[in-house]
């Protein structure tokens, strides 16, 4: 799918399970996206010291049951894009990516997935990859297989409760919000002038 990468330099992928090396790439991840927009608006994991200590002992924990990894793309040894991975079974889910913004012209998040999804189906006992994402997400572009999921919302009382009715009151509203957020995103980028119609990828890579 991608034939040419235009960076002058020894360019590599690198998505190592072992525990140490995952705590180690992982702290790639966290800088790179602090280094993004994520950091400017605040919402990056290490915007909040709570959050971030938690997420360390998550990855961590997950990584000594090799459960968790981080592929890396390389530019002379310089890491420009991570994709934090979790794996349940067989199968690999794509949670969380970042990438460095000085390289964002050459779409490197978009890079990352397309090599680290041959890695993955590469590895014995993989045998699907969840994007983690609906199917308006720019990670659509590169799996056209979908499975059909279903969050459900049950009310386990013999009888109706005000907290079950706020909930699901609260759900579809959260659901809506971000329907009509997508739509605006939507048209906001399809009025740039950079864009285009049809390609269904964003100039430069998403997270």
């Amino acid at each position: 799918m991608i034939t040419k990468i235009t960076v002058a330099g020894s360019v590599e992928v690198v998505n190592d399970r072992t525990a140490g090396q995952v705590r180690e790439a992982f702290e790639s991840f966290l800088a790179l996206e602090a280094a993004g927009w994520k950091g400017a608006r605040g919402t990056a994991v290490l915007s909040n010291l709570d959050h971030a200590a938690f997420v360390r002992r998550l990855i961590g924990t997950l990584a000594d049951q090799q459960n968790a990894s981080v592929a890396l793309l390389r530019v002379d040894g310089r890491v420009i894009a991570a994709q934090v991975l979790l794996y349940c079974g067989t199968t690999a889910d794509t949670w969380k990516i970042a990438y460095d913004p000085a390289f964002a012209r050459y779409s490197p998040g978009a890079l990352l997935v397309d090599k680290a999804t041959e890695g993955l189906f590469a590895v014995p006992g993989i045998e699907s990859i969840n994007s983690c994402s609906d199917g308006s997400g720019f990670m659509a572009q590169f799996w056209a297989g979908r499975r059909s999921m279903a969050d459900l919302l049950i009310n386990v009382t013999p009888r109706n409760s005000l907290a079950f009715a706020l909930e699901t009151a609260r759900r579809r509203a959260y659901y809506r919000l971000r329907a009509l957020r997508n739509q605006l995103r939507s048209r906001k980028w399809l009025s740039r002038p950079n864009s285009k119609p049809g390609s269904g990828m964003p100039p430069a890579s998403n997270e």
